[in-house]
């Protein structure tokens, strides 16, 4: 019923003058503002999480200064320039990093739309790979994680950019064409170390679609592509060189690397149910942040569906299948090696579930998708040739076909709604920073410099998970301190409360009304059980003073740390370095008198 009503459409528009390459160029053009309205209605509800905090507090440094320091060991000025660009639309400013966002996705769904269309032309079938870019779920980090966006979606304009560049350098080797893959390839390594991770398939591309067929493919590609290849190759070395010499390793290797683990969760978990729309099931690992945990239905019925979609294809199109599935497979490599000698190491097997390492493999698939069903437009290419299915059945029907592509585009709306969910939400990370920022805006005092919880940002980070750095972007606002007279402190929630020191506790002093008196030249001793103490406790001091003046703090004879004391009840708040057994107050301040009435050094949290 379908066919024939469609057959009619497309006979009508072709009586108006409208051809394919008009209709393909139209469906085309739907798909994109489709996707882009999609991206916006996943990224405009977010919020800024972990890295993103990161990003901000150094744009407030000037720009040539952390151009090239690397953010959680990631080397990527281009995300540095974005980030500046960013904070100087305000502290905090969501709406221009979401745009940032859509700006780039825009620029990656429409470099991948001229890639397809000059590597394959106009045909029909170029709709369905991009229409897979567009919505699969694959890399849905990309879409609600702006760290993330900044590094993948440069990088994958910069794949289909040098892709594009090559194919037309094959055709009629003007320099142009050239220097467009070496501009995409700078592109892609200012977006971060993913451009190396790009020259593997793309270098598989090259050499089994773009170099003729036969035993001395190699020796076709240095005489065809040397001009290119060779300065890609010195961009590369001189990469590898900045990368070694800027960024300090993200992990130390303490074990062994969980290879097995790790392609079990990369494969079986993120990447064959992403290719069919999934996973159908998200684990919140870290609010917002979730990881693909399909059922392990899903994950059979996903392998069995990828595997009879290669087969279907290796046996229609057998010469192009098998060499787009080498470059699937070079990429997926290269992915899982990275993850497995990085994160894999530092993290675990989990590593192999995070999608924000899945772009690269995302803008490969239409490419490979295409190249195994379409002749490449190239000098010698592959020849395409077709072969019937089975003797009664030379292809699939095509209103399977249509079938199948409509199920896993629902289910990748459907998967991509429920992990951006999580990100629309009041998250931990949210809510802290927007909860300090009106509760210091209703009473502005100082609060101490306590690390944030986990979820706001990793202890990993020290100190840069501390209010002082958090909150940097708001500037005078925040004034966070190690040590203080009547500090508040901020709850797990961001909001400004009164301190409270759980740990060793003094015993009342000997002045009866005083506690411990000190004056100048009559230090006061108060001893404390170090046992009940961290490592690095926070000490309480409840006094009351005579007048204004200074006061030397000494934790066990060390250096001595300058206590600013003030006239009449007051509570001082100091970090230490080291547990301790006896605090000494000595007054520096003539005719001061300091009545110490109570310490505590242990834990320091709020007071609810």
């Amino acid at each position: 019923m379908v066919e024939p009503v469609t057959r009619r459409l497309l006979g009508t528009l072709r009586d108006e003058g409208v051809g394919t390459r008009e209709l393909v160029s139209g469906a085309a053009l739907v798909l994109f503002l489709a996707q882009l309205a999609w991206r916006a209605w996943i990224v405009v509800p977010g919020w800024f999480y972990s890295d993103d905090l990161l990003l901000l507090e150094d744009a407030a440094r000037p720009l040539h200064t952390v151009l090239l320091e690397p953010n959680d060991s990631q080397l990527m000025p281009l995300g540095r320039v974005v980030a500046a660009l960013v904070a100087a639309a305000g502290p905090y400013a969501w709406w221009a990093a979401a745009t940032s966002v859509l700006v780039l996705s825009a620029a990656a769904t429409a470099a991948c739309w001229l890639m397809l269309r000059t590597v394959f032309g106009p045909r029909p079938f170029v709709l369905v790979p991009f229409a897979l870019f567009c919505f699969l779920p694959l890399a849905a980090d990309a879409s609600s994680w702006w760290a993330v966006a900044l590094n993948a979606l440069p990088a994958q304009v910069a794949f289909f950019l040098v892709v594009t560049g090559f194919v037309l350098w094959t055709r009629d080797r003007r320099p142009r064409w050239a220097a467009l893959v070496v501009l995409a390839y700078l592109l892609g390594a200012a977006s971060g170390p993913r451009a190396l991770l790009m020259a593997l398939p793309v270098g598989a591309f090259v050499v089994l679609f773009c170099s003729g067929t036969g035993r001395s493919t190699l020796g076709r590609v240095v005489r065809r592509h040397g001009p290119v290849v060779a300065p890609l190759a010195a961009l590369g070395v001189a990469y590898l060189v900045l990368y070694r010499a800027t960024t300090p390793p993200p992990v130390q290797v303490t074990g062994a690397t969980p290879w097995l683990d790790v392609a079990d969760r990369l494969l079986l978990s993120s990447v064959l149910p992403g290719l069919v729309g999934g996973p159908w099931r998200w684990d919140v690992a870290a609010d917002p942040l979730s990881v693909p945990d399909p059922l392990l239905a899903v994950r059979v019925v996903a392998a069995v569906a990828v595997l009879v979609v290669v087969a279907v294809a290796w046996r229609r199109h057998p010469s192009t299948t098998w060499r787009a599935v080498v470059v699937v497979l070079v990429q997926v490599a290269g992915t899982y090696v990275a993850i497995a000698l990085g994160r894999g190491l530092q993290v675990g097997a989990v590593a192999g579930q995070f999608t924000r390492y899945l772009p690269d493999l995302a803008a490969v698939l239409p490419l490979a998708l295409a190249a195994a069903v379409l002749p490449v437009r190239v000098p010698d290419a592959p020849t395409v040739r077709e072969r019937p299915l089975l003797p009664r059945l030379p292809s699939v029907p095509r209103a399977a076909q249509g079938a199948a592509l409509s199920v896993v585009l629902v289910a990748s709306l459907v998967n991509a709604a429920d992990y951006a969910r999580p990100w629309h939400e009041d998250f931990p990370a949210r809510r802290y920073v927007e909860n300090a920022r009106a509760s210091l805006l209703a009473d502005p005092r100082p609060v101490a410099d306590l690390e944030v919880p986990e979820l706001v940002q990793l202890g990993l980070h020290y100190p840069r998970n501390l209010p002082s750095h958090v909150l940097a972007p708001y500037g005078d606002l925040v004034d966070a301190r190690r040590q203080g007279n009547d500090l508040a402190v901020l709850d797990t929630d961001g909001t400004a409360r009164q301190p409270l020191v759980r740990g060793a506790e003094s015993a009342p002093g000997p002045v009866a009304g005083c506690g411990t008196k000190v004056v100048p030249g009559e230090p006061g001793r108060i001893a404390l059980d170090r046992a009940q103490m961290p490592d690095f406790p926070w000490t309480t001091i409840n006094y009351a003073a005579s007048v204004d003046g200074e006061a030397v703090l000494r934790f066990d004879g060390r250096e001595p740390v300058r206590m600013q004391v003030l006239s009449g009840p007051h509570t001082y708040l100091v970090n230490g370095d080291g547990a301790y057994s006896t605090l000494e107050v000595d007054v520096t301040t003539p005719g001061l008198t300091v009545c110490v009435d109570r310490v505590a050094a242990g834990t320091l949290e709020a007071l609810r």
